[in-house]
């Protein structure tokens, strides 16, 4: 049985406690929670072939400061990059291969054109948000509109 995240989006998993787990580990990190990682880890756990969830653990892991395990997750990511269910995901897959790799032109590219074109992925949207926020800039570099619920508000002067 295939499945969807809440957002309507497929999912490359055919385990429900997986899918909870990852809808989970999303929710805590996208809320500033903690517990995310292991909300994760529980969901690679229920099935370790789930693609999103492996790609997941990278990207936070990375924007958490965790080298080493996104450098694992990575590996794993890349293990089961022929498993990937369709674009979307092979895209998370190029993004996590990329900032590995150190290709942060190529990885935001990717994070930008994954927003636009599925803009309910709830982690991809956020990816732009939080990296147009350290650069200090309100928009996306292709001037994407995926960065809009992010913008940072700017006082006026009367």
């Amino acid at each position: 049985m295939a499945y969807s995240d809440l957002k309507g989006l497929a999912v490359s998993t055919s385990s429900s406690e997986a899918l909870h787990a990852y809808e989970r580990g999303l929710d805590l990190f996208l809320r500033w929670r903690g517990g995310a990682m292991d909300a994760l880890n529980a969901a690679v756990k229920a099935d370790p072939r789930f693609v999103l969830a492996h790609c997941a653990r990278a990207l936070i892991a990375w924007r958490m400061g965790q080298v080493a395990v996104a450098s694992s997750a990575h590996e794993q990511v890349m293990a089961l990059a022929d498993h990937a269910h369709d674009e979307r995901e092979h895209w998370h897959v190029q993004t996590v291969d990329a900032l590995q790799k150190g290709d942060r032109e190529k990885a935001q590219t990717l994070l930008e054109h994954t927003s636009e074109r599925y803009p309910l992925d709830r982690l991809m949207v956020r990816s732009v948000g939080l990296n147009c926020i350290a650069r200090g800039t309100t928009k996306a570099a292709s001037g994407s509109p995926a960065a809009a619920s992010t913008r940072i508000p700017t006082s006026r002067s009367s």
